[in-house]
């Protein structure tokens, strides 16, 4: 099938938003990169449905602010401008979502929402590659937070505080720094599940980046007890953990993660081959040539098999 490079810029730009490799999310490593990737085939039609509804979103929400005032009853400017927001950022297209952030924030009088507009532009500076601005925008918010709302609005202080995190993991390489964010946003996040399973996740990450296997484990064990029943997240955390087990020496325990998670595949060659790899890896270092040959030579066939490997796929085989 034809792609233009216009639709698959935009597929890629989605993709970020799923947690392939992206400055604004920290959950950037090889097992994320390779589950998404091995799904871009079946994304690739969604993208370009999408695109197209996306640019007819825009194109309405273009005409309603050239027709309708600041006071009109059925819509506002404002809440026209946040929808065009939305629709420019799910496209991909940041400079412009930027601009009419900066818009908003010159009509605000409301602490609350400069705050939340300085978050969301530290966001998208950080998207496109100004992280000196980025920072000192989070900071900026940061203080707004801390001196009025710390109380009132803990959850918007935890988020804030993950993206600072996310800023030294993926600009300063600053995982100590990371983790101490990670562990203030903890403290506000409340009964807030998800999030509290997505900072345990991301901690999981930079842990894991530091060769702290165990406090990676304990994370990504954390993040899975939290986490609501997301299928999709929920392997990538089960795999984590396999993979945690494996770099600890827990050849048992590793093995029964790979073997589950084999199990709960269907037809996603890529990922199945990178499991029987390491299933043969592990089988070898136990003594059990048998099945470690059996497994590393189907991993083998299924990489020849799949047709465009992921370049991370490659690696391990």
């Amino acid at each position: 099938m034809f792609v233009s490079t216009s639709l698959w810029k935009h597929g890629n730009r989605l993709l970020r938003r799923q947690r392939l490799p992206s400055r604004t999310s920290i959950l950037y490593h090889t097992t994320e990169r390779l589950l998404l990737r091995a799904k871009l085939p079946d994304l690739l039609p969604r993208l370009e449905k999408q695109v197209d509804l996306l640019s007819e979103k825009e194109e309405k929400l273009l005409n309603l602010l050239r027709t309708r005032s600041s006071d009109d009853d059925q819509i506002s400017r404002n809440e026209c401008l946040s929808k065009l927001f939305d629709c420019y950022e799910e496209l991909g297209y940041y400079d412009y979502a930027l601009q009419i952030l900066e818009e908003q924030q010159v009509a605000t009088n409301s602490p609350l929402e400069t705050a939340d507009n300085l978050h969301k532009m530290g966001q998208l500076n950080l998207r496109l590659n100004r992280p000196v601005i980025s920072r000192t925008q989070y900071e900026q918010a940061l203080q707004i937070y801390r001196t009025e709302y710390a109380e009132t609005h803990p959850q918007r202080m935890a988020r804030l505080l993950m993206s600072l995190a996310a800023w030294h993991f993926h600009v300063r390489h600053d995982y100590e720094t990371s983790v101490d964010f990670l562990e203030q946003a903890e403290t506000h996040c409340g009964d807030d599940h998800d999030l509290l399973a997505r900072n345990y996740q991301h901690r999981g990450l930079v842990y894991r980046k530091m060769q702290d296997f165990a406090n990676a484990l304990k994370s990504y064990q954390r993040a899975l007890d939290l986490s609501s029943d997301n299928s999709d997240n929920n392997f990538e955390l089960l795999l984590n953990i396999a993979d945690m087990h494996n770099a600890l020496g827990e050849w048992s325990s590793a093995i029964t993660g790979y073997e589950c998670l084999l199990q709960s595949l269907k037809d996603d060659d890529s990922i199945r081959a990178v499991l029987l790899h390491n299933l043969g890896k592990i089988q070898s270092q136990l003594g059990n040539y048998s099945n470690a040959e059996s497994n590393l030579q189907e991993s083998l066939r299924l990489k020849r098999h799949v047709r465009s490997a992921p370049s991370e796929l490659a690696k391990t085989l």
